[in-house]
């Protein structure tokens, strides 16, 4: 069953804020891999650690991008 939260077609681009609920990253860099997969460095934005994630950390992880809350109107 797919989550409506996350449509499957959504993607991450470098420089993109993303969360799994607890913690809060930022895309660092999109690694491609074999058949067409994806790793991604991510910085923990808590701890600034950078890591890998491979593919199937990723799926597991059900990440959600991070949407910018709207500027202020100006009063």
């Amino acid at each position: 069953m797919k989550n409506p939260s996350r449509p499957r077609s959504q993607s991450i681009r470098e420089g993109d804020y993303v969360t799994d609920y607890r913690r809060l990253f930022r895309v660092l860099k999109i690694v491609p891999t074999r058949l067409k997969q994806r790793a991604v460095i991510l910085e923990d934005c808590h701890t600034l650690d950078a890591t890998l994630f491979r593919p199937k950390e990723l799926k597991r992880m059900r990440l959600q991008l991070v949407q910018p809350s709207p500027a202020p109107s100006p009063q």
